[in-house]
């Protein structure tokens, strides 16, 4: 792996680490649902949307070092049963 490749690599464990940070020890659904029924005036809502954005954003950053990576699921099952000719389709 190249220099830049390992620095993009730490960046891109740190922003997903961040985000479940946010979204799992500080619970904000959690905590959106408690004060909801505590302190109904005082809720100001988003917190939902909130964690929802975070959980994307880490599942998409997460995704993008994996396939640089070459670690995604690849959809080649299928092609891996067939026989070669009926692979290439030309």
């Amino acid at each position: 792996m190249t220099p830049i490749l390992r620095v993009l690599h730490r960046i891109e464990t740190l922003l997903v680490g961040l985000a479940g940070i946010a979204v799992l020890l500080l619970a904000l659904a959690l905590a959106q649902v408690v004060a909801r029924y505590l302190f109904p005036r005082l809720v100001a809502g988003g917190g939902e949307e909130l964690t929802v954005y975070l959980f994307v954003w880490a599942a998409l950053i997460a995704c993008a070092g994996q396939v640089t990576l070459m670690g995604h699921v690849r959809a080649n099952l299928l092609l891996r049963q067939l026989p070669l000719p009926l692979v290439r389709v030309d």
